[in-house]
């Protein structure tokens, strides 16, 4: 979609307005170039189809004609009206700075990409709101924010030099959906006030094998970056067979380099979760059921659908099976609490549909997997 097809979007009104602050009054507004007057009739004629217009026809019946009918001369009127009022000068140095520093801001925070400035929507939207401001280009965009993301940095620094307290670090990696694989680094001291405070130290792009030494020279750099080697007690991990190793290699580089006491600990709630998945196998048999049964109907639209209709029938808010996600702890709980919730209507879909029997849990196995929730 193009910048002159977003224009035709802009609401009545807004264009109005606009033009108006521009010093385009009704009775001159642009549009009625395309007019023509029969002195005889007092009626307008459309310039480019036989509509006529009465000499008391408003502003915006006859805009919405050439909207409707006309639109591709329509933007190029308008959009020229507004481009007639001319950009920010040097002397509005502060105002484009004050605009700038918002939208780097935005971008940051709500992680956007640079090339948001290259949307026609989004340029079409920003010359509404200020028809004066001119939207960087996606390099300077890319610039300034490399600059903001310095200047934190050299902050973080020297605020952490300022402390005095021991610190500790949890680490852990993952590969995201593009194959990238990423090392989060994550910082944790008390504060005099005695209270927690945590910061996201570093996001390590790792491009190498996925091997402990590789995680401990990474995660030693970025210490050695915020001088923090000296102050580092501890470093929590789950328990995959390189965080073990890391943690070997972690330990023996700091003690070389600084010759502290530090320590490598494993998760305790990851250990915990991994004796409760032993665990579930011994009622595998239900909870499998539980799960094909959800997907099934998150996975088939009449039977949502239906399903739908039901809650409908008993006056209850829709609730949506869920389907748990093993590295998510606690999800199978919350999905069988969320078809205990809804048991009573599930119910009444499986015996309008036999063919779910096979994978709906029975009445024993309902008990099974209580997990003692408050039916509504």
């Amino acid at each position: 979609m193009s910048f002159n097809d977003n224009v035709s979007l802009i609401s009545d009104s807004t264009i109005v307005s606009t033009v108006k602050e521009i010093g385009t009054p009704n009775k001159s507004h642009p549009i009625r170039k395309l007019l023509q007057s029969d002195s005889n009739t007092g009626k307008s004629l459309c310039s480019l189809c036989p509509t006529t217009f009465s000499g008391g026809t408003g502003i915006s019946t006859i805009k919405r004609h050439f909207q409707n009918h006309h639109q591709e001369i329509y933007v190029q009127i308008m959009q020229t009206t507004l481009n007639s009022l001319p950009p920010y000068t040097e002397e509005d140095h502060e105002r484009v700075e004050q605009i700038n520093t918002h939208l780097f801001e935005w971008i940051i925070s709500d992680q956007q990409p640079f090339n948001i400035v290259e949307n026609d929507g989004f340029k079409c939207l920003i010359f509404v709101l200020d028809p004066r401001y001119r939207l960087p280009t996606r390099q300077t965009v890319s610039h300034n924010i490399e600059e903001i993301f310095n200047k934190q940095k050299i902050f973080i620094c020297n605020m952490l030099l300022s402390l005095e307290q021991k610190m500790s670090i949890t680490t852990d990696a993952w590969t995201a959906c593009n194959n990238q694989g990423y090392l989060s680094v994550t910082l944790h001291w008390i504060d005099q006030e005695w209270n927690m405070k945590s910061i996201l130290l570093d996001l390590i792009p790792i491009h190498e094998s996925h091997t402990g030494l590789i995680f401990a020279e990474n995660i030693f750099n970025t210490l050695e970056t915020y001088h923090l080697g000296n102050k580092i007690l501890a470093v929590t991990t789950d328990n995959a067979a390189n965080m073990i190793t890391f943690g070997q290699h972690l330990k023996e580089m700091l003690n070389d380099n600084y010759n502290n006491d530090f320590m490598h600990f494993r998760c305790a709630a990851h250990i915990l979760n991994i004796a409760v998945q032993e665990g579930i196998k011994l009622i595998n048999n239900p909870i499998e059921k539980a799960r094909k049964f959800a997907s099934k109907i998150k996975n088939s639209q009449p039977l949502f659908e239906e399903l739908k209709r039901i809650f409908e029938m008993k006056e209850k808010p829709f609730l949506v099976p869920e389907v748990d996600i093993p590295t998510r702890w606690n999800s199978l709980y919350l999905s069988i609490q969320k078809l205990y919730r809804i048991k009573n209507m599930t119910d009444i879909l499986v015996f309008s549909n036999p063919q779910l029997q096979n994978i709906y849990p029975t009445q024993d196995e309902w008990k099974d997997i209580n997990v003692n929730i408050y039916l509504f």
